[in-house]
């Protein structure tokens, strides 16, 4: 993005801003997520067929999927930092970018304290989407076989 200093309908100075997190959000996580419905949707199934097969398909599927999960988390987060860090200057209004004492405007506000929530919530759904593996794959050891009769 691109931040513009109009002085009397005249633009007098300009800045690029730099943040390569938002292109990484969007085809990969949409992906991921999808991914994730479906292994969850393939736990509930083999719970509710009591099928052995579709639990061994959710376990290893979820494993994957937290994985693939974790990795991202960690790709955004340095691109989070990456960004925090290529525009302190812009952000802080330092060294290129200093302001005047008598100009008066609006600062940007420049947390990154809501991009940091998504990397925590990939890791909090990689960690639970495991979790269900595990805890499915724990149940299908437990299954007792149809054809198996209580008399």
């Amino acid at each position: 993005a691109e931040v513009l200093l109009n002085i009397n309908k005249q633009v007098k100075a300009s800045a690029m801003v730099s943040c390569p997190w938002e292109i990484a959000v969007s085809e990969l996580r949409f992906c991921f997520i999808m991914l994730a419905l479906i292994s969850a949707g393939l736990g509930i199934y083999a719970v509710r067929s009591e099928s052995k097969k579709y639990a061994e398909l959710h376990f290893h599927s979820s494993i994957l999927v937290g994985a693939l999960l974790a990795i991202a988390s960690y790709f955004d987060y340095v691109a989070i930092s990456n960004s925090k860090v290529n525009n302190f200057s812009l952000c802080n209004l330092k060294d290129e970018f200093q302001v005047d004492s008598t100009v008066k405007g609006e600062y940007m506000d420049c947390s990154f304290t809501p991009y940091y929530a998504t990397v925590l919530s990939s890791i909090a759904c990689a960690v639970l989407i495991i979790f269900s593996g595990y805890t499915v794959n724990t149940w299908k050891k437990n299954i007792i076989p149809k054809s198996v009769g209580l008399d």
